[in-house]
């Protein structure tokens, strides 16, 4: 096994010594090597070793950019998925408590769904998703309806989501129960 540490490493050990050697009561946790550089006099940072700080700095945010990215990616869809979740189940008390059927459709394509009465076509509400989350399938044509019906039952079906990097969500409907789940595919 390799004992030596990769060069990251060694760059931010370096970066934390020329902080630490600011500081003559810190110089001491420093390795021999990085105390050479230490003169009792100095009061303060030269131009070269916050440059070289700034540097490691950058090149660390560099690094951890795609992670936080993807991260964020992730939560957005999720976020979509529940917030999708909840109209649905507001859809379905709109429809035990109106006594009437209520449906959801989406724009396939697109991020715009919309909340109607079936019997009038009354569109109640319309949404977006977040952006950069949309639903699958061909652009621009509504979907078949998903039905909730005055007895809290449903008819049983799924609505699919996806981010740009290709990850989706599926919203399921349970007919029998009404239930709506959030669930991951892939």
């Amino acid at each position: 096994m390799n004992s030596r540490p990769s060069t990251a490493l060694r760059f931010v050990l370096v970066g934390v010594c020329v902080l630490l050697l600011a500081w003559p009561s810190r110089a001491a946790q420093c390795p021999k090597s990085f105390q050479a550089l230490h003169t009792p006099k100095r009061k303060g940072v030269t131009l070269v070793e916050m440059v070289v700080v700034t540097g490691i700095l950058v090149g660390l945010a560099a690094l951890s950019y795609p992670a936080v990215n993807s991260m964020l990616q992730k939560r957005k869809l999720d976020y979509a998925a529940l917030q999708l979740k909840f109209k649905a189940d507001a859809a379905r008390i709109r429809a035990i408590q109106s006594g009437k059927t209520i449906e959801l459709q989406y724009l396939a394509g697109e991020r715009t769904y919309r909340i109607r009465e079936s019997d009038t076509a009354l569109v109640l509400s319309e949404h977006v998703l977040p952006e950069d989350v949309v639903f699958e399938g061909e652009a621009g044509s509504w979907s078949k309806p998903l039905h909730f019906f005055p007895n809290g039952r449903t008819a049983s079906g799924s609505i699919e989501i996806q981010n740009p990097a290709g990850k989706n969500r599926e919203i399921k409907v349970e007919g029998l129960l009404g239930r709506v789940l959030v669930t991951k595919p892939n």
